[in-house]
């Protein structure tokens, strides 16, 4: 779970989770500025760092983050992550690493699948407005998208997904996250 966020000064916010488990600055000011004495960074040929840290409760109800694991050994053509629970409903997100029909050999393709669906009443819909995202595991810099239908054939690029720098893939490691924003259940009426 994650439950600590790291600000930076633009204030934007990083979540601490288990494969992000440290957060920083690659340059906080200059040499020259840390420097001047007229700053007053050091003191005496000293300085103190520090951090403060605040435990940020969600503004989301429901939160789900899928790990998958020895990511450049998957043989299958998709995965499905454990259900979780949100409005009394069961999902699962749905994950082509290779891409979906059209999208097949060019994108990763995600989804947000309600399990069971096929079981609804007669006459009754699952309305769900969620995201879902894959996290950049070193920069923070997620692919996102918001959704009012299952997903997304064409989510991101696989030159992307497996371009080193850009984090999405670290240790070997895929996280895809769904956050569902809205969630009603509907009677369709004839």
């Amino acid at each position: 779970m994650e439950n600590y966020c790291f600000v930076e000064s633009d204030g934007s916010v990083k979540r601490f989770h288990e494969m992000k488990t440290e957060w920083g600055f690659d340059q906080l000011l200059s040499l020259e500025t840390f420097n001047d004495a007229s700053k007053g960074y050091p003191v005496k040929d000293c300085c103190v760092f520090g951090a403060e840290i605040f435990v940020i409760k969600p503004t989301r109800k429901w939160e789900l983050h899928s790990m998958i694991k020895d990511f450049s050994k998957l043989d299958k053509s998709s995965y499905l992550s454990k259900a979780f629970t949100a409005g009394r409903r069961s999902w699962r997100i749905k994950v082509y690493p290779k891409g979906n029909a059209e999208a097949k050999g060019d994108s990763l393709s995600v989804f947000l699948e309600l399990v069971d669906g096929d079981k609804l009443p007669p006459k009754k819909t699952v309305w769900a407005e969620y995201k879902l995202r894959v996290l950049d595991q070193r920069h923070d810099k997620h692919v996102e998208e918001t959704i009012i239908r299952r997903g997304f054939r064409e989510f991101m690029p696989l030159g992307d997904l497996h371009e080193v720098s850009k984090g999405y893939v670290r240790n070997d490691t895929l996280i895809v996250e769904a956050e569902i924003l809205t969630l009603s259940v509907s009677k369709l009426f004839s």
